[in-house]
């Protein structure tokens, strides 16, 4: 049994690609991102973006892995602010004991432990589920830590 709650994904199975707002800081992305989908991508950080826009989901998949570990419970609180008061945030990370550099990108990893640890030094967070999963990716043996929250009440 999931932790999303069912009205959420019946509303998300209705989405179109016209209703959603992708946001990422790379330009490479934001270009692939132009080449599959017909809406507005916003080029932005994760740290600098703004909205008074409130939205039932936010999805970053892999998204804030990128994130200086010390920068990421400030803008996780950022995010849960864009929500509706049913709103979730579903967010991953690689499942390793510590951060690394690789190729000249940092990645912020998490165990499941730490990663409830952490998520749990913010008042404002209330974690629903965490989930732990192998890549999808087929010359990948990478596993995978999502994650699950919303508001807290």
């Amino acid at each position: 049994m999931s932790a999303i709650p069912q009205d959420f994904l019946d509303r998300a199975a209705e989405l179109s690609s016209d209703s959603t707002k992708p946001l990422d800081g790379s330009k490479k992305m934001i270009e692939y991102c132009h080449s599959i989908l017909s809406n507005t991508i916003i080029y932005d950080t994760f740290e600098d973006y703004t909205t008074d826009e409130k939205f039932d989901g936010i999805w970053a998949c892999a998204s804030l892995i990128h994130v200086d570990r010390t920068s990421l419970l400030p803008i996780i609180e950022k995010y849960l602010n864009f929500l509706t008061n049913k709103g979730i945030f579903m967010m991953s990370f690689k499942e390793r004991m510590e951060d690394f550099n690789e190729d000249g990108r940092y990645f912020t990893c998490f165990t499941k432990d730490s990663l409830q640890d952490f998520l749990s030094m913010s008042s404002s967070i209330e974690i629903l589920e965490i989930i732990e999963n192998n890549d999808v990716r087929k010359d990948s043996d990478e596993n995978w830590i999502s994650v699950i929250i919303k508001k807290a009440i």
